[in-house]
Formats: C-alpha cells, sequence, structure tokens
C-alpha cells in the first residue's frame, strides 16, 4: 500500500482489487492484515493534505 501512495495510485479503488486477489469476500476481511505503519500514515496523510489543498483553492477561486 506505501508504493501504491508513493507512486500515486487511487488506493481506495485498489483495496477491492487486492481482497479479490486474497481471496477476501470483502474489503473489511482484508482490513483485518493491513497494518498502519508511520510510514503508511505519512503518506495517506501527504496525500490528504494535497487534496485539502486542492479544494482550498477550488473554493478560493469561486469565492
Amino acid at each position: 500500500m506505501l508504493t501504491w501512495y508513493q507512486q500515486g495510485h487511487d488506493v481506495q479503488q485498489l483495496l477491492p482489487k487486492l481482497a479479490t486477489y486474497l481471496g477476501h469476500v470483502s474489503v473489511a476481511s482484508t482490513q483485518r492484515y493491513l497494518q498502519m505503519t508511520p510510514e503508511l500514515l505519512q503518506a495517506a496523510s501527504m496525500r490528504f493534505a494535497a487534496y485539502a489543498a486542492s479544494v482550498e483553492d477550488e473554493v478560493a477561486e469561486h469565492a
């Protein structure tokens, strides 16, 4: 998952594919095996910060 974040992939879109690959019924089943690491948390936080900044810019443009 960390590599997905680092490469700019849509992680939310890839998780169902991972679940299917692992033979799980749902993403919830897969989540039991995933661990949040400091590196993964940082990558996800950076992705969210970039998203939030783009939303703020868009709002400012329309204000």
